[in-house]
């Protein structure tokens, strides 16, 4: 009873002891956003200051007086918040006008304007918590964003991940222009920043069907791609519930042949109004009214011709004898255009499947409906020995020289006729055994 007791009261004098950290005292508000109060863990006061973010920062005052803490508590608040800085109003921050971008991305997918990935991808780049543009620039004020401001965050991303491909670097470029574009049309800001390109970053060869003569005839990918094709087609074969027909072989070719993106803008919103027949040479000129890179009339190289030949004929035996009309699509016209590419892919997937090609080998990547966009490019360079001009090439294809020589022409072995140039002399006897 006597040790029972001894715990009773030891027990008893712990729950009236009072924690160090508890307060000592009323907490004392001078303003809005600011109070003092003391602790038993101490015989100064603290001030506890509120930020503009909503966040607190509570400081000792150093003072055992509440008249001198208070006025010790005015000066700790005025060199907190001028740190701080100013509040941004919400509508004037990056952030604000990455979401009016994204809210817009979205309403574009879903008017079939933009691939699905669109929205998402730019969301991505935009609040990734390691190098996405809401870190840096999330709570600044757009007014205040300059190309130093710009320099500084890529530079500070390329610090933090030194291996970031330059793919990745470009979309965070891209986007943040397309961000303060939305500033621009609110008229909060008159241009957007300049926006240097990165010289850093990775660059990634892009995955492409290889062909003769990069490789034998027994070795060509894109040949054994057209084969795997042709095979579905003849035994029939149902892909998640759709039938392998002509059309996925033509559309491939054509895709080869047309230098075309494989996207909603561009290879899905082709029309019959949006292709002439040209004889001098023969080709066709196709329109792009809203492709990635805005408006451009692309020439395709003659078989595409007779692929649009087919394409015409297979539509009258689909339709009582009907010509095409000029709003009708190219390919899978009955179709809406999600419906359209999501079976065209998942049809190229099973050829890739049947023939091994899903992965690229030289690359380690996914084959994909883009890889014929890249075997066109590749072909050209390859297969016009180096007589093709880069510019015309990138201005058909909608892109630019700078992105064909980093992702095109610099993996690819240089042409005959380039290598016996590389290998004249201008003198006779130099080179000579």
């Amino acid at each position: 009873m006597y040790t029972f007791r001894i715990m009773l009261e030891y027990c008893s004098c712990q729950m009236s002891a009072k924690s160090k950290h508890s307060l000592n005292g009323p907490i004392i508000k001078i303003r809005r956003g600011l109070a003092i109060y003391r602790t038993n863990a101490s015989p100064y006061y603290y001030a506890r200051v509120r930020t503009p973010k909503g966040t607190h920062v509570v400081r000792s005052t150093k003072e055992t007086s509440r008249i001198n803490a208070r006025a010790a508590a005015e000066e700790l608040a005025s060199a907190i918040l001028t740190k701080a800085g100013p509040v941004v109003p919400t509508n004037l921050t990056f952030r604000y006008f990455a979401e009016q971008f994204i809210a817009e991305a979205k309403i574009a997918v879903e008017r079939q304007t933009r691939n699905p990935a669109y929205a998402r991808d730019s969301e991505y780049t935009i609040s990734n918590k390691h190098w996405g543009l809401n870190t840096h620039f999330g709570d600044l004020d757009v007014r205040n964003i300059t190309t130093g401001e710009f320099s500084s965050f890529m530079r500070s991303v390329v610090t933090k991940k030194p291996d970031i491909s330059r793919s990745i670097l470009t979309a965070l470029t891209s986007t943040f222009r397309n961000v303060m574009k939305i500033a621009v049309e609110r008229s909060v800001i008159l241009v957007v920043p300049q926006t240097p390109k990165p010289k850093v970053g990775k660059s990634t060869p892009r995955p492409f069907f290889r062909f003769r003569p990069l490789v034998s005839k027994d070795e060509d990918q894109y040949l054994k791609l057209l084969a795997a094709l042709r095979n579905l087609e003849k035994e029939q074969v149902k892909v998640r519930g759709v039938l392998v027909t002509k059309e996925i072989y033509d559309l491939v070719v054509f895709l080869t042949n047309s230098f075309l993106r494989p996207t909603y803008t561009e290879l899905y919103a082709l029309r019959h109004a949006d292709v002439t027949v040209s004889e001098m040479p023969k080709s066709l000129m196709l329109t792009v009214r809203k492709g990635k890179t805005g408006y451009r009339v692309a020439n395709t190289m003659e078989t595409c011709v007779d692929v649009y030949e087919r394409i015409c004929q297979r539509f009258k035996e689909a339709n009582d004898n009907r010509n095409p009309g000029p709003e009708d699509f190219l390919f899978f016209p009955r179709l809406k255009r999600t419906h359209a590419r999501r079976v065209a892919q998942n049809q190229l997937n099973e050829a890739l499947k049947v023939a091994g090609l899903k992965i690229d080998p030289f690359t380690g990547q996914k084959h994909t409906m883009y890889s014929l966009r890249h075997t066109a490019i590749c072909m050209r360079l390859v297969l016009s020995k180096g007589q093709i001009n880069p510019y015309t090439l990138a201005k058909n294809a909608g892109t630019s020289v700078e992105i064909i020589e980093q992702h095109y022409a610099k993996n690819l072995p240089l042409s005959e006729n380039l290598v016996r140039n590389l290998q004249s002399f201008g003198l006779p006897g130099y080179g000579e055994r």
